[in-house]
């Protein structure tokens, strides 16, 4: 239940002026202090969220590494408690607006030195919070709130720690939670992979090229294609948006938003120092040597060979990446400026809902439950959760890469440990009809053909091997005709170039 605050009212000994901005999971109201004379940002949590134990107590742990941080380019974090059945929190309250909003009245990039300002003021801000291992993971222009000062550059203060997590410690934020808008989320952050520092240079670098462009660096209309441009895609170059922009800047912002965060600088403050750099006439003749330009460098779906041609698993292997179990939870909190009386320049702020980040179907694998129902003890329960013999499997949602599959059907892609599988696709019907497989004798050439039977399973296995530039792999199709499984089909996938490695040793451990 929401029930906002209405004006004049008290609640935990605030005085409450106005509503700033809320959604589905919390309210931020302008405030004033019960004893001090100055106004707070309070953010109210929705009255459910006080009965759960496990998130009351997150909350509460959260927000005292939050109030540790100090630092003039850091929202301050003043108190928290639970107040008539409803968690809050009050922080420092900025007078002033935000960087999207400044984006919008720029639409073709900031002028670069207001931009560098901001990112390198909020480097700051970041860096500071990492020396006390505090991870932001949702840096974005909307959390860098601007303090107009008289003759003086604005202010830039980094907001919403409130779901900050000690990067080096136990986890914070909920088991699979990836938290994070989309549009700045770091790879790593979509694989649910272990985090540090990283994760919020990736962002700020995203931040940078939407200042200095007016655009965010990757873009997608669902979850789904941001997530596969995050995960697999080049970094845009930003003198391609903006031509007045120099080349060099291009290799500064490819390396913050480099795929491995190995790759990238390694702090905010390099970050903000070689973009300066970038500028600069020094800057122009190499001093942004502090970042080089990197090779390309190697992720995780760049290792996996590609599937046989005839259904373009190439590009399905780099699309597979895309998780069908992510969502963005974020809670943009206002900052702050002490005030003697309530000020009246509106604030940006904005709630977004939290997402359980499953599909409507309510099931972790959403639309695609019917294949791992199909083959329980093959597959995993959640997507990235060990399979048999340890796979990882994730869905293929054909929108990310205009890849169709084949009508009516729907796969679940998995990586396996290379002794000997490297990777197994599973197809299957939705409506339950046979797969209709063709092989293509030119690109995919039959070495040999059985029939086989397993229990109440039976159907016939194909093999051959195939060749992708200079890689050779072994290839293994397996067709079911029981009623069970006739919808289904496996592919499986070696490195090795040997396709009997895959018969003797991977397919008698399959279990169906």
């Amino acid at each position: 239940m929401r029930g906002l605050l209405i004006p004049d009212s008290i609640f935990a000994g605030y005085r409450i002026v106005r509503h700033l901005g809320g959604g589905g999971m919390a309210d931020v109201y302008l405030a004033a202090h019960p004893r001090l004379p100055r106004f707070d940002a309070v953010k109210v949590l929705s009255a459910e969220y006080a009965d759960d134990a496990e998130f009351r107590a997150r909350f509460v742990r959260e927000s005292q590494l939050v109030a540790g941080l100090r630092h003039p380019n850091l929202v301050a974090v003043r108190d928290c408690g639970i107040a008539d059945g409803r968690l809050w929190l009050s922080m420092q309250f900025i007078e002033g607006y935000d960087g999207s909003r400044l984006i919008g009245k720029y639409p073709d990039g900031l002028p670069p030195e207001q931009a560098i300002h901001i990112v390198a003021e909020a480097a700051g801000g970041l860096d500071a919070a990492h020396r006390s291992g505090l991870l932001h993971r949702d840096v974005k222009p909307s959390n860098l709130l601007l303090e107009p000062r008289d003759e003086q550059p604005d202010r830039v203060y980094v907001a919403d720690f409130g779901i900050a997590r000690a990067g080096y410690g136990p986890q914070i934020t909920a088991p699979g939670t990836v938290l994070g808008t989309f549009a700045y989320a770091a790879p790593e952050q979509i694989e649910s992979a272990p985090l540090d520092h990283r994760v919020d240079v990736y962002a700020l670098g995203c931040t940078l090229f939407e200042l200095l462009t007016g655009r965010k660096p990757f873009t997608g209309t669902t979850p789904e294609q941001l997530a596969y441009a995050h995960l697999l895609k080049p970094p845009p170059l930003a003198s391609s948006v903006n031509p007045a922009l120099p080349p060099e800047i291009d290799n500064v912002l490819c390396a913050a938003m480099a795929k491995n965060p190995a790759d990238r600088p390694n702090s905010c403050g390099e970050l903000a120092q070689a973009a300066r750099a970038a500028f600069t006439s020094t800057g122009r003749d190499g001093a942004t040597s502090a970042i080089a330009p990197q090779a390309r460098t190697t992720h995780r779906a760049e290792r996996l060979r590609p599937f046989r041609t005839r259904t373009a698993i190439a590009s399905l292997a780099a699309s597979a990446l895309c998780i069908i179990t992510v969502a963005a939870l974020t809670i943009t909190l206002p900052g702050g400026h002490e005030a003697a009386k309530p000020p009246t320049t509106t604030i940006a702020s904005s709630v977004t809902p939290t997402s359980t980040g499953t599909e409507k179907s309510g099931t972790p694998w959403g639309s695609h439950e019917f294949i791992v129902q199909a083959f329980p003890n093959l597959l995993p329960s959640t997507p990235f959760k060990g399979g048999n013999q340890q796979m990882m499997c994730i869905v293929y949602l054909g929108e990310a890469t205009n890849q169709a599959l084949p009508d009516n059907s729907s796969t679940i892609l998995c990586e396996g440990n290379d002794a000997p599988l490297h990777m197994l696709m599973v197809t299957c019907d939705q409506n339950r009809t046979p797969i209709k497989s063709v092989i293509d004798a030119e690109t995919d050439p039959v070495l040999g053909s059985t029939d086989w039977a397993r229990g109440n399973a039976n159907g016939s296995m194909f093999w051959g091997v195939s060749a992708d530039g200079s890689t050779t792999y072994g290839w293994l199709e397996i067709r079911f005709a029981d009623p069970a499984h006739k919808f289904c089909e496996l592919e499986a996938q070696d490195i090795t170039g040997n396709p009997q490695d895959l018969i003797d040793r991977w397919w008698p451990q399959v279990p169906l």
